[in-house]
């Protein structure tokens, strides 16, 4: 073979050894994570070769693109740098993408996407936790090295088996190269000749819907939502019948008597159902939280409307699910003007507070909070002791919460203030003064939700000596849900289970409801309990009207999630993939869209309530008006 076709040839082989890396890394991704793929086939692994040379395609087009630019080689030495330099750069990217959902994936049950790398959403916590990371999940280091090495070797091999050489070429042979080597790339690019690009829902038909993150690779996930798109706009009924099924406006009509009570929203990290002794048939890991729940108004089946902290807030403050891959604060929608507890309350005198211990900046939380009309933010940076620092998130529970249920008393009541805890994230650290304290679970978590927990108990402590606290209405809740070992949570509405409860000290707020609710019902049902006359766009409904159906919507893997008290679907945007009777098989281990049951009917009343909600969803965000 000439030395110029000799070359061409060591690319396709220099590109199949990028593959090998991103199908060795597949292959670890699958083995840490077993527990969440049972049933897989050799398919999966073979499916997944088509998004990798997407990834592929995009990721080392500077690589291929310097071994096809028609020119003769000069300085055979030099270019050879060049060649070395761009594919281990390229390739160690890719590495490093993929390594980070080796671990990562525990806790968002999907493939990172861009808004991982979004200095907002970031901001200078991948510094300070970097070393913790490192330390605990080491193996992911090492293997990340292990693969450089090999790749390496192979390189090397290949650069001995066809070795680059000063040539010059022939043009027509120059552009035969350039027009075939294009053509390829191109078509990796958009994954195969198909109408359109490969796109991450394409995923869902390739296998299972539990399966799609180990069809998908990271690289993949981040191109494709690296460019925020524009929502797409369905057009499943009229303008004049899509409030008829879902209609995202809610109103109050004034009451009489109002309840002028102060609001403390309390957002407890991580805080699953699964952990939460009062909520299941076993002992938890929550003592406080489960006698709370005997003096508290408690619902039983409440849902995240996201698996991200950075998807809770806007659902929790504003009524906004996260119905796009994307985050709301990190997507392209981020400056649309939204309603929200604060903004709807301000008008009937109420001052407004966000707190969180983390640095400020962290996930775009104290932009977000001012934009929606919080007057106050108070992060790290407020917090007046810097020894109480956990080293890695930002300030331990207990001292934030005691500097929280005394920094309220200085505002002007009544107030709406919102609170976000930190310690029971990884790395799960607990104050030196409580080593030994809270005994260890069979996860790494359980520990550090016993330590939320007792954070929760002195918190009210100090706030029932406050003049504020016998006026106020406090509602306690989860941002996502998070590791679990339960097989009673071990599916796809379990891993976004969590708490719900309403407590008025010295009220008749009490009882157990069964109803469906979601992160989104708390800002209309709070408008509702008070009683002042409001309109607001809310993607929930009031918990306090039992006229209203419960349900909860949520969006992974860009398929859709609808749960209701009868039936859990799952939609792609065009068609139902699949319809679970949840009273039949709450374990839904039944698709039976799949098994070829009787879905058409269970499904007759949510699914048209689904294509509506994503209708007004979408139209609304583009349109910007999520705000009445």
């Amino acid at each position: 073979m000439s030395a110029s076709w000799s070359h061409f040839r060591l690319l396709w082989l220099r590109l199949g050894i990028a593959l090998l890396g991103f199908s060795l890394l597949r292959l670890a991704f699958w083995l840490l994570n077993l527990d969440f793929f049972r049933q897989v086939s050799g398919l999966d692994f073979a499916w997944g070769l088509r998004f990798d040379l997407v990834a592929i395609g995009f990721l080392f087009a500077p690589y291929a693109l310097l071994h096809l630019v028609p020119f003769a080689f000069s300085n055979p030495v030099r270019y050879r740098k060049w060649l070395w330099w761009t594919f281990h750069g390229c390739n160690g990217l890719s590495l490093v993408l993929n390594g980070i959902d080796l671990e990562y994936f525990k806790f968002t049950l999907k493939r990172s996407t861009a808004d991982l790398f979004q200095l907002a959403g970031f901001g200078n916590d991948l510094i300070n936790l970097l070393p913790a990371f490192v330390q605990d999940y080491w193996y992911v280091v090492l293997l990340f090295f292990l693969m450089v090495g090999l790749s390496e070797v192979l390189y090397q091999w290949s650069a001995k088996r066809w070795p680059i050489r000063s040539f010059s070429e022939k043009g027509w042979i120059a552009g035969i190269k350039l027009v075939v080597g294009l053509t390829v790339l191109v078509l990796a690019m958009r994954g195969g000749w198909q109408d359109r690009p490969l796109d991450i829902v394409d995923a869902n038909y390739c296998t299972k819907m539990q399966n799609v993150p180990l069809v998908l690779n990271t690289p993949f996930t981040v191109i494709k939502t690296l460019i925020g798109k524009e929502l797409p706009e369905p057009n499943y009924f009229s303008a004049e019948e899509l409030p008829t099924h879902f209609d995202p406006v809610f109103e109050v009509a004034p009451k009489a008597p109002q309840r002028p009570l102060n609001v403390v929203i309390l957002i407890v990290e991580s805080m699953a159902t699964e952990y939460i002794g009062g909520l299941n048939p076993y002992t938890g890991y929550t003592p406080f939280l489960d006698s709370l729940m005997d003096h508290s108004l408690v619902f039983e089946q409440c849902f995240a409307n996201g698996r991200k902290s950075i998807e809770a807030v806007p659902a929790i403050v504003a009524g906004l699910p996260s119905l796009m891959t994307n985050p709301y604060i990190t997507s392209r929608y981020a400056h649309n003007d939204l309603n929200s507890l604060p903004s709807l309350l301000a008008p009937h005198g109420y001052s407004s507070s966000f707190y969180h211990g983390g640095n400020n900046g962290t996930m775009g939380f104290e932009q977000f909070a001012r934009s929606v009309g919080f007057e106050r933010y108070a992060g790290r940076s407020e917090y007046p002791n810097p020894e109480h620092y956990d080293g890695h998130w930002g300030i331990f529970d207990e001292e934030f919460l005691q500097f929280y249920a005394q920094d309220l008393s200085q505002q002007s009541t009544p107030f709406v203030s919102a609170l976000f805890t930190l310690s029971s994230h990884h790395p799960y650290t607990i104050p030196a003064q409580h080593e030994g304290r809270f005994a260890p679970g069979s996860l790494p978590i359980h520990q550090a939700v016993r330590y939320a927990d007792h954070a929760l108990k002195r918190f009210f402590e100090t706030a029932a000596q406050q003049p504020w606290y016998t006026n106020t209405l406090f509602v306690v809740t989860a941002d996502h849900a998070s590791y679990s070992d339960q097989v009673a949570y071990d599916h796809a509405i379990g891993a976004y289970a969590v708490p719900l409860l309403f407590f008025q000290p010295g009220s008749g707020l009490k009882g157990r409801s069964n109803a469906v609710a979601q992160q989104t019902d708390i800002l209309p049902s709070v408008l509702d309990y008070l009683g002042f006359p409001a309109t607001a766009v809310s993607f929930g409904r009031s918990l306090f009207r039992q006229s209203q159906a419960g349900y909860s919507v949520s969006y992974l893997n860009s398929i859709y999630q609808w749960i209701d008290e009868a039936v859990v679907l799952h939609f792609d945007g065009q068609q139902l993939t699949g319809v679970f009777d949840r009273r039949l098989d709450p374990q839904l281990k039944d698709n039976l869209v799949q098994s070829n049951g009787n879905w058409e009917e269970l499904s007759a009343q949510a699914f048209p309530q689904l294509k509506a909600c994503i209708q007004s969803y979408n139209a609304r965000m583009r349109s910007n008006r999520l705000n009445p």
